[in-house]
């Protein structure tokens, strides 16, 4: 609970540093930071200045004039950005923002710094420019604080400090601000069933300190979109031009839109107040008196029944409620068709957008840095992409570059187009030189471990590399424990030239060419998670430290891997990485004096003569500290006990900071997976206080080394105890217990074969994975242990015993027995769709050549489906069976099963709907059971209004119903440019489209089934099967595809060979396109698949 806020002064000088553009930012963060509270939810005085300007943009000063000579109030007015701030700030967002912290206004470049601060429709003072007069119209959204000449903050209106819609001005020409605005409140109806009722407040209130009230007025008291009565606005004009403004209401079209003016209310300078029509209870609103309390006068009127004109309108107009609902707004019905022009004169660019909803990016021929905005490069320094999307490269030559110039050249050479035309990249003009690391610790993307570069003797460099693969606990019993130790020197020129590279990559920041206000961004890239997901790894991470391990840079990324590839957001941690990880693959050939050699363990200790002394002092690594104590423990080099008690001896008791990091994380633990917005608040409050621990923690050396140490001195008291590696490897998924067992494995193979074979029989949640390591590992104890079981649970583990055998490899008892295990009404679906996929690979479905296979399937799709069974035909197995009976085509399908199915289907457009399969019915197999009830289907879909239309469209497509023509046509845009957003394709009635268009992928059906060229038939066709492939991904359209390829190999018959070559340049064309536009190497390979019909068709 925030205590009560004092009212704060500051003096006259603030006034003078509010209005001073150079010192306004700093001015208005001290007023910020004495109004807020004892606990606010952003502390201003904690949070960088940078913080600050981001969330308080466009910074205004207003100097408002009082009557009779008073001195004068002054209002600061802003831009609230709490879309942006969140991103990077706010207390309860989910993730961090992509982007590196913002940089302050003062340290960016000329060329990025906002010119005057000031809101285009925001004039500067006659006497004074650097204050703002407020705009004749209504203002945008912004945050206003008012203070007297003597800094003293005042607040006039309250709470109401928002401007959104408001005007200020001289209504009435009496020498000082009046504020227009509204405010809208509920009526609540306690009533059941009877909805809540909206309220307008208009008012008009003198900005002074007591802000006198001269008009106060209801309106818009009916229920929300009320579809009875109109909304009325209001606005401020100078009717009949004596300078004094009127205030005018009236029915409005829109909340933008301009009155349709009805009632007038004029000033009058005698009662100090505007007067007009005091309007009644039964009119569209109602006069009162300006001069009582706000709140009280809304309580009179509600006591009085409010206004009665919406009533009084559903009483004259039975008619209208008695009436069927009315159609959505979304009304495809009430639409004209759309008629296709042949697209035959359209350029090859104009097919691309007109299909694929993107205009192809001109290839550039180079991509030199700005000269405003980054540091002078050579010659050199030439692009090494043009916005394709590639993996990031460093030029050998850049190499001799300065740090500086060659960190910039690097990062701009490798933009994307997307990102190039979103953002400027600079660095902060306040930086004039690299901060000096003694340290270089790189946690690589490239697989667990950690590489270290330190500056020793004369500023050389000495290298150490550590590669480890550690199972995670919950993987037992599979995974092996291994370390790769690699040592080199580096010569001391290249040595400061990577450190200070490295300094410089991560002061590069990027900034939006234009704003988006709400923009939420997120990392959007191309690379995906490069760490096995049974090997225990942390997220790369790079830090430069000093000689006494202070932290000059430390970047963590947010995700396990980082980029390698284009990207599309703000440059931040994940992009530093994968560049970083680039710098160090491209030097590797000229940056060591001698190539990097692989150690044994001892080596790498003799490498550290003053490990001991180095720790006591802090003057280590955390994170190779914590490979070497992990790396002792894992090689069970019992000679090295003494090292690791030497090390033990030094760790101090438990920091302050470790002690709430640890209550925290419990705290956090205890929420577990609750999803109430109570939690969430919960969980993001810890969340925030433990990342205000986080470097605290990173930086600690003893908690990177506490629990590793302790674990590796067990590990090695118990390395060679037979009895003891086996006590501890039986207590399967604790820690350390799966490497006890693999330790027990190199020292006594009879009794590790015994540990597993009591853990199997003792602990059922462990069988399955045992059986999956002993298939590879020892398959005749596998099969033991599983034939030592019942007969059911037999079947249970068989698809584990059988996962290292090949469908075409398989003999006739597995696949009895996996049959078997299909069939098992008592086993758990998991398990016999396991045993299904096992028989049936998805590629080859045919691999097994058995009949009793299908009518395992068949019977198994007729248990399933009986009607004493719960109908549930989405599950996996159900949907298998019924899918491989089809791609196998060995009996003819049970079609009433599939229409049961389909017509319980709780979402046709699932993944895994009995949709497709009923599409696979009527296009493959060609049945008219399925065809008619696709017609049946679609049409009903239709009369629901269901939504989904995007979706719906691209059904239509697959199944080839020409009889849904009309129905395409009127559903399709009538902007030959328009393009839907990307959530319009499942958003239902009303999708949300960038301009109000209808769905333009209908239009592009209609195009692929009318054109009468032949040769632009075949492109658009190819076009929109590209489309559909790269917005859902090819696996999920099976039949789209197949009928896009289907009809590519009939337009090619038709082509000429002159219309043949034309189409393979078009082809041509598209691959260039498509490799400049960043869509990644899935989207290149599925155009390629498509095009390759094509090919294959022509020969």
């Amino acid at each position: 609970m925030s205590a009560r806020r004092e009212t704060p002064a500051f003096g006259t000088e603030i006034i003078e540093r509010l209005i001073a553009p150079e010192t306004r930012s700093q001015a208005f963060r001290e007023v910020q930071i004495a109004r807020q509270g004892e606990n606010p939810r952003n502390d201003w005085q904690a949070l960088p200045m940078a913080a600050f300007e981001l969330y308080h943009q466009d910074l205004l000063v207003t100097e408002c004039p009082q009557l009779a000579g008073a001195p004068s109030l002054y209002m600061v007015s802003y831009f609230w950005d709490h879309a942006t701030y969140s991103r990077y700030f706010s207390k309860y967002r989910s993730s961090r923002s992509g982007g590196f912290s913002p940089v302050e206004e003062a340290h960016k470049p000329q060329a990025l710094v906002r010119v005057g601060g000031r809101s285009s429709n925001w004039l500067p003072a006659g006497q004074n420019p650097d204050l703002s007069l407020p705009p004749e119209e209504k203002l945008e959204e912004r945050v206003i604080v008012f203070l007297s000449d003597q800094g003293q903050v005042v607040r006039p209106f309250g709470g109401d400090n928002m401007t959104e819609g408001d005007v200020f001005k001289d209504l009435n020409q009496d020498g000082r601000y009046e504020r227009v605005y509204s405010s809208n409140f509920r009526v609540y109806d306690t009533r059941e069933g009877e909805p809540d009722i909206r309220v307008q407040a208009l008012r008009v209130e003198a900005v002074d300190l007591e802000s006198e009230r001269l008009f106060y007025l209801l309106l818009n008291w009916h229920r929300y979109q009320s579809e009875l009565v109109p909304t009325w606005g209001w606005a401020v004009r100078d009717l009949d031009g004596d300078g004094i403004d009127e205030i005018v209401l009236g029915p409005i079209e829109n909340e933008s839109a301009e009155p349709e003016v009805q009632v007038v209310y004029r000033w009058d300078a005698e009662q100090g107040q505007y007067v007009g029509p005091s309007g009644s209870f039964e009119d569209h609103y109602l006069l009162l008196d300006p001069k009582l309390d706000l709140w009280d006068e809304l309580r009179r009127v509600k006591a009085a029944g409010g206004l009665q004109y919406e009533a009084i309108a559903e009483a004259n107009a039975p008619d209208v409620l008695a009436a069927e609902v009315p159609p959505p707004v979304y009304d495809w019905r009430q639409r004209e068709p759309y008629r296709h022009r042949s697209l035959v004169d359209a350029s090859h660019a104009d097919l691309l957008h007109f299909m694929c909803g993107w205009t192809p990016v001109k290839a550039t021929s180079s991509n030199e840095p700005s000269p405003s905005l980054a540091p002078t490069a050579p010659s050199t320094a030439t692009a090494v992409a043009s916005g394709s999307n590639h993996r990031f490269e460093f030029k050998q030559a850049w190499s001799e570059l300065d740090p500086r110039a060659a960190m910039f050249t690097f990062v701009e050479s490798n933009q994307s187009h997307v990102h190039r035309n979103k953002f400027t990249l600079y660095y902060p003009t306040h930086l004039k030189q690299a901060e000096h690391a003694d340290w270089v610790v790189f946690s690589s993307r490239q697989g667990p471990g950690v590489e270290v570069l330190k500056s020793e003797q004369e500023g050389a460099g000495r290298y150490w590399s550590a590669k480890y693969s550690r199972p995670l606990p919950e993987k037992y019993p599979a995974g092996e424990y291994q370390w790769k130790w690699e040592l080199g020197r580096v010569d001391a020129e290249r040595t400061r030239w990577l450190q200070q590279g490295l300094w410089w990559l991560a002061q590069i920041r990027s900034d939006l060419k234009v704003r988006e206000p709400g923009r939420y961004s997120s990392s959007a890239g191309f690379s995906t998670n490069c760490f096995p997901t049974d090997m225990e790894a942390a997220p790369p991470s790079l830090r430069l430290l000093t000689a006494a391990g202070a932290s000059l840079i430390d970047i963590k990324a947010e995700r396990a891997s980082a980029y390698s590839g284009s990207w599309r957001d703000e440059f931040g941690p994940e992009q530093y990485l994968g560049f970083a990880q680039q710098l160090f693959k491209a030097n590797e050939g000229g940056l060591y004096r001698e190539r990097l050699r692989d150690v044994s363990l001892p080596q790498v200790l003799a490498s550290m003569p003053d490990l001991i002394a180095d720790l006591k002092a802090g003057r280590i690594p955390p994170q190779l500290a914590q490979a070497i104590v992990r790396s002792v423990g894992d090689s069970a080099e019992g000679s090295l006990l003494p090292l690791l008690k030497e090390i033990e001896a030094l760790v101090p008791d438990r920091a302050a900071f470790e002690l709430e990091w640890q209550r925290l994380a419990l705290a956090l633990e205890e929420l577990g997976d609750a999803s109430d917005i109570g939690s969430f608040r919960r969980k993001s409050e810890l969340e925030a206080q433990m990342a205000t621990l986080e470097q605290s923690m990173r930086d600690h050396l003893w908690g990177w080394l506490r629990e590793p140490l302790n674990l590796a001195i067990r590990q090695l008291e118990v390395a060679d105890d037979v009895e003891a590696l086996s006590q501890w490897a039986q207590r399967a998924g604790e820690p350390g217990a799966l490497w006890a067992l693999v330790r027990l494995r190199d020292v006594n193979t009879a009794a590790w074969s015994e540990v597993l074979s009591q853990v199997f029989r003792e602990q059922v949640r462990w069988r399955t994975n045992i059986i999956r390591y002993l298939a590879n590992q020892d398959r005749e104890l596998a099969q033991a242990l599983v034939e030592s079981l019942p007969r059911l649970q037999q079947l249970k583990l068989l698809p584990s015993l059988a996962q290292n055998q090949s469908a075409a490899n398989m003999d006739a008892a597995t696949i009895q027995s996996l049959l078997a295990t299909m069939c098992a009404p008592s086993l758990d679906a998991k398990t016999r769709v396991a045993a299904l996929r096992k028989l049936l690979p998805k590629n080859e479905p045919n691999t097994i050549e058995r009949i009793d296979l299908d009518q395992a399937l068949l019977e198994l799709l007729q248990s399933e489906m009986h009607p004493s069974r719960d109908p549930w035909p989405e599950r996996y197995l159900v949907y298998d069976a019924a899918l491989f009976l089809l791609l196998r085509n060995q009996l003819p399908p049970p079609v009433e099963l599939y229409i049961k199915a389909a017509n319980t289907g709780w979402n046709e457009f699932s993944f895994g709907s009995y949709l497709a399969l009923m599409l696979h019915l009527a296009v493959v197999n060609e049945s008219s059971q399925a065809h008619a009830w696709l017609l049946d289907w679609g049409q009903r879909y239709i009369e629901q209004d269901a939504g989904g239309w995007g979706r719906f469209s691209e059904f239509i497509y697959a199944a080839d119903l020409h009889r849904f023509g009309a129905f395409l046509q009127r559903l399709a845009t009538m902007d030959a440019h328009a393009q839907e957003g990307g959530s319009a394709l499942g958003k239902g009635r009303q999708p949300e489209l960038k301009h109000g268009e209808r769905y333009h992928m209908a239009r592009r059906i209609v195009a692929v089934w009318t054109e009468p060229d032949p040769l632009t038939q075949a492109k658009c066709e190819l076009l929109l099967g590209f489309n559909f492939g790269y917005r859902y991904g090819p696996d999920s359209l099976y039949h789209v595809t197949m009928r896009t390829k289907a009809r590519l190999q009939e337009n090619v018959k038709r082509l000429s060979p002159a219309q043949r070559q034309a189409f393979a340049d078009f082809i041509q064309w598209c691959e260039t396109a498509i490799e400049r536009e960043d869509l990644g190497y899935h989207s290149r390979q599925y155009f390629e698949w498509l095009s390759d019909t094509f090919v294959t068709a022509a020969e």
